[in-house]
Parts: structure tokens; sequence; C-alpha cells
């Protein structure tokens, strides 16, 4: 199965994970409650639900304006 999303618009620990990955790449997210969904839960996953999950990078896609700034010579 392939998403596309916004490295901010998941959870807190997913986001790290990603960050922490290459631009393609096989990762085991192991995430805390704490840095998943907390107390909440959210639909199918209980609150304080520790979660390990399997993720794939194939690629990334930079923002627009990351893409002109490195076009650019500025830091990406």
């Amino acid at each position: 199965m392939h998403a596309a999303f916004s490295v901010n618009g998941v959870i807190p620990g997913f986001s790290q994970g990603l960050q922490m990955m290459a631009r393609t790449g096989i990762a085991r997210f192991c995430i805390p409650a704490a840095m998943g969904y907390g107390a909440q839960g959210s639909g199918p996953i209980p609150a304080n639900s520790d979660l390990v999950f399997p993720g794939r990078t194939d690629r990334f896609t930079r923002p627009a304006a990351e893409i002109e700034a490195m076009r650019k010579g500025g830091a990406p």
C-alpha cells in the first residue's frame, strides 16, 4: 500500500521516525503511546497503546519552497 502525506500531518513518533530515515529504506517503527495517540486513542486503536509497524520509503517529496531554496544555493 502506498500513501502520500506530510511528515507534519502524522503522529509525532511516526514523524520523528520518518525524518531519521534515508530517502529510500525500510524501518520498523516502535512508537510509545506518548508519541502516538496517547490517552485518547483513535478509531480502533485503544488509549495508551504502544504502536509497532513496518515502514518503507520509496521517495520523499520536498515542499516547493524548499526546492526553490536549493536551486538558489540555499540549505535544504
